[in-house]
């Protein structure tokens, strides 16, 4: 098991590297990745930033400085809930979802690539391994 779990990691660490490399080309951190990805699967109903804290298994205080950032730059709007005056909905801008359409139509290429060494079998049983 331990033989495993080392594997693992080196096979973790390795596509986070080869991640961020990718990312670098779209001037983009794993974290403001997640971010676009998290909220784009979110859609119109937003999220709350302690439910996309949550999401991304991070503090709110670093998703809050992470949220402002990104705000700054056109990302993401912070916007009053319509159920709930006292609370603010993150959504993406129209910037951050053309953003994330962009990277993520390259991602995809990226993955194929990247896991072009697999017999498609292999990969999908990965796939299935790792969703558990």
């Amino acid at each position: 098991a331990g033989e495993t779990l080392d594997r693992l990691l080196r096979a973790s660490t390795y596509v986070r590297m080869q991640m961020s490399d990718f990312l670098d080309e779209f001037s983009l951190t794993e974290a403001r990745f997640s971010v676009l990805s998290t909220l784009s699967a979110a859609a119109e109903r937003g999220l709350s930033q302690s439910e996309l804290a949550d999401q991304l298994i991070q503090s709110e205080s670093n998703v809050s400085t992470l949220i402002e950032r990104m705000q700054q730059d056109g990302l993401v709007h912070r916007l009053q809930s319509d159920s709930d005056r006292r609370k603010r909905v993150l959504r993406l801008s129209s910037e951050g979802q053309r953003l994330f359409d962009r990277v993520e139509l390259a991602r995809q290429i990226w993955a194929s690539k990247l896991l072009r060494s697999f017999p498609m079998d292999d990969a999908s049983t990965l796939g299935r391994l790792l969703a558990r």
